[in-house]
């Protein structure tokens, strides 16, 4: 699940209404934060591990403006069928493991989810 990184293009501010999603912004995202890559990288692998009957996980933005440095977290998203009480339980089992940690390196520029189809 290796992230394709294009040439460097400008930062797109992210404004409502945009896609969250846009490959255009999450490799903008990524050309300002190449320490990332491998670490999105990593969590996709695990959130897919964790959830093999789903697609693969996606990168989706958010934008934190009370953030002072960086107001943009990267979401790594697994888009599941289960219910809540079942898709819940299994991300947080990911987080005594390795999640916080890596949440902690990355200083919450990182993140991990479950989205629900």
């Amino acid at each position: 699940m290796a992230l394709a990184m294009t040439q460097a293009q400008d930062t797109p501010a992210i404004a409502p209404g945009d896609d969250p999603r846009d490959p255009g912004m999450i490799r903008a995202f990524f050309e300002r934060n190449p320490d990332l890559v491998p670490l999105a990288d990593e969590i996709a692998e695990r959130l897919h591990a964790a959830f093999p009957d789903d697609g693969p996980p996606v990168f989706e933005l958010l934008m934190e403006p009370e953030e002072d440095d960086d107001p943009v977290t990267l979401f790594v998203i697994v888009d599941t069928s289960l219910d809540p009480d079942i898709a819940e339980p299994r991300l947080r089992s990911l987080y005594p493991a390795w999640l916080l940690d890596m949440v902690r390196r990355t200083q919450g520029r990182l993140q991990a989810s479950v989205g629900y189809a």
